[in-house]
């Protein structure tokens, strides 16, 4: 009989991952708080989408009578919308109207506001499950301190 070693290329996939998150508490919490708050979630993406197509709209047609715009489509707009509603700004593609620019900074101020409105739901969520564990994790060491106290008694009891 063969003894079995273990592969370290199969520990580093995501199934060592779920073992590794099922160990630790900080990521079992962020897991029950991700799962309470897809609700949320479902709703950012939704408000997202619906601002991504009025604002690449917006900004195509702002920037259509701009001479060699890169804004030469809705869905090819769709980049600077999504790069400017989340904040990170490549600066690839620039609006260079007047108009442009006020659809861009409408745009850029939406995103902001729209991807705050979750965040205090899901720190809310976050807050609830990492008490009720601090609570469970009070109660085991209460729980086993009895315990051993309730040994340590018994043994006092059998000596005399």
């Amino acid at each position: 009989m063969t003894a079995r070693r273990s592969d370290p290329i199969k520990q580093s996939t995501a199934e060592g991952h779920v073992k590794t998150a099922s160990h630790s508490v900080g990521l079992q919490i962020l897991g029950k708080t991700f799962r309470a708050s897809v609700q949320e979630f479902c709703l950012l993406i939704f408000f997202m989408v619906i601002a991504l197509v009025l604002f690449s709209s917006g900004v195509y047609f702002a920037e259509q009578s701009e001479p060699n715009t890169k804004f030469t489509s809705i869905p090819a707009s769709f980049w600077f919308v999504l790069v400017t509603m989340t904040t990170v700004g490549y600066g690839d593609l620039v609006p260079t109207g007047t108009y442009g620019k006020l659809v861009g900074s409408c745009c850029a101020l939406i995103g902001v506001l729209t991807l705050a409105l979750p965040v205090p739901i899901i720190v809310a969520n976050f807050k609830h499950f990492y008490r009720q564990e601090t609570r469970l994790a009070t109660m085991r060491a209460s729980r086993e301190n009895d315990d051993s106290s309730m040994s340590l008694d018994s043994d006092d009891d059998s000596i005399s």
